[in-house]
């Protein structure tokens, strides 16, 4: 659409292929933007895997074995910590939860506001993700978006983030 050719210059999208890639990359970008405080916005959207192999655990070559393969995976580990500690203090921040049980669901959102400090959480569940999101914010009641006729529900989502940002610059929130 023409908005978004208008400011699409304004938004970084970073590619990635590991989690490694993509830690390193949430790292530097964050600590660039640190300087910014609170003008700064992070929208986790990522769907990384809670799983990964560590590096000392690879194999270095082909593997070739005769009987079957036992793969043994470490969880991934959980930077949020890191970001709202030290990378970018001050930044909004929005992480995102998606589930296939709403309890199961709430309740990470809920846990994520808690543990991670993070501004606010959009919760969807896989079956209606296209048509309702759940907003958890920190600090405040839980909204519920829904898709309106044709518009995409990511419209009203990110306008509610929009508000809430323009709030925590206007001395709502974070310094």
């Amino acid at each position: 659409s023409a908005r978004y050719e208008g400011c699409k210059d304004r938004l970084l999208f970073v590619t990635y292929s590991t989690v490694f890639e993509y830690l390193g990359y949430l790292e530097a970008i964050c600590r660039a933007l640190d300087p910014l405080g609170a003008r700064a916005a992070l929208f986790l959207a990522a769907a990384v895997s809670d799983y990964f192999q560590p590096w000392a655990e690879m194999a270095e070559h082909k593997i070739s074995i005769p009987g079957p393969l036992e793969l043994r995976l470490a969880r991934t580990p959980k930077m949020l910590g890191a970001l709202r500690e030290r990378w970018c203090p001050r930044a909004l921040v929005v992480s995102f939860k998606l589930e296939t049980d709403q309890d199961v669901l709430f309740h990470k959102a809920t846990d994520a506001l808690e543990t991670y400090r993070m501004d606010a959480v959009v919760a969807n569940e896989l079956h209606s993700r296209a048509q309702r999101v759940h907003v958890f914010w920190r600090g405040q009641p839980k909204q519920t978006i829904e898709r309106q006729g044709d518009e995409r529900v990511e419209r009203p989502l990110v306008a509610a983030i929009v508000r809430a940002h323009a709030r925590l610059l206007g001395g709502e929130g974070r310094g």
